[in-house]
Order: C-alpha cells, then sequence, then structure tokens
C-alpha cells in the first residue's frame, strides 16, 4: 500500500501506529522521527518488530531528523519525546501527523496540523480495496492489546461499510 498515494500527501508517524499498521503488514511509505524510530527499534520483543525493520530495510519508512519545535505558547503537557517529533516535523514540513494517542491528537489540532490516525487510515484502505475486512484489522488490534474505544470501533465499522 502506498499512503502518499493513497491520500495525495506524506504522512509523519508515531510508534503507536508504525507498530499497529506493522501487525497487519500495512506499513507504507511514511516519515519517522528518530524518536518514534529509536523506541521502536529498542524494543524487539513488539509483535511487529520484524515488520518495522523490514520496511526500514526497504526504505518504506523514511528516517527523519528530530530538531524542528512546535509553535512557542503551545501546551506540550503529557506528549512524549517521539509524540513532540511528529507534531513538529509536520509542522515545519506541512505534513500529515499519524497519530493516535489523544494528548497528541488534541495538540495536533490545536496547531492547525492535518491529522489521520490508525483507523482512519484502515477505512481508507479497505475503501481502496487494499484490505478485505476492517473488522480483521480490529480483531488482530486487539488481541495484541492495542485499544481502540468501543464508540470508534463501531465508528470505523460503520465508515468502512460494516
Amino acid at each position: 500500500m502506498n499512503v502518499a498515494v493513497l491520500h495525495g500527501v506524506l504522512l509523519v508517524a508515531n510508534a503507536g501506529p508504525l507498530i499497529v499498521l506493522g501487525l497487519a503488514d500495512l506499513l507504507a511509505p511514511v516519515a519517522v522521527p528518530a524518536a518514534v524510530l529509536a523506541e521502536c527499534l529498542e524494543r524487539p520483543s513488539l509483535p511487529s518488530a520484524a515488520q518495522i525493520q523490514t520496511a526500514l530495510a526497504d526504505g518504506h519508512l523514511q528516517p527523519v531528523l528530530d530538531g524542528a519545535h512546535v509553535a512557542p505558547g503551545t501546551s506540550l503537557h503529557g506528549l512524549g519525546t517521539g509524540e513532540l517529533g511528529v507534531l513538529a516535523y509536520a509542522q515545519a514540513h506541512g505534513l500529515t501527523a499519524l497519530v493516535d494517542e489523544r494528548r497528541a491528537r488534541r495538540t495536533a489540532q490545536r496547531l492547525g496540523l492535518r491529522l489521520i490516525g490508525s483507523g482512519a487510515l484502515l477505512v481508507a484502505t479497505k475503501r481502496a480495496a487494499l484490505i478485505p475486512s476492517v473488522k480483521t484489522v480490529l480483531d488482530l488490534w486487539a488481541a495484541h492489546g492495542y485499544c481502540v474505544a468501543d464508540a470508534v470501533r463501531q465508528a470505523l465499522l460503520a465508515a468502512a461499510g460494516k
């Protein structure tokens, strides 16, 4: 799947989405800040560690340097280094942030960033006929402990036509 082609823009991804998209073999070309990549690679026991390593070796994950800073005055309380890197890089380069964590999503919205989550990306992937079932992938995520709120799950299934 080519996310850049699917959405017409390049995404900059946080660790959570990389991990769950890797579980479903849905990793595609995205920019990945160094802090996010380090977070994923320092945990070889991740269920999708092999997929992340392969995507990196194949050039699908495009490592980018951290170093940009989020606009002054933005509340960053509770955000991790990876999330900060994603938001700062997205802001500096006009990219869409691929994040799932609630605080990071709220901060991205306050910054006026384009934003997509793993679930919405999953629905778009289904609509593009690149996967047969959103439910199957959501079930896989749940089996590996990735929590999707019940209301969000139902909304994703409805959006995917289930």
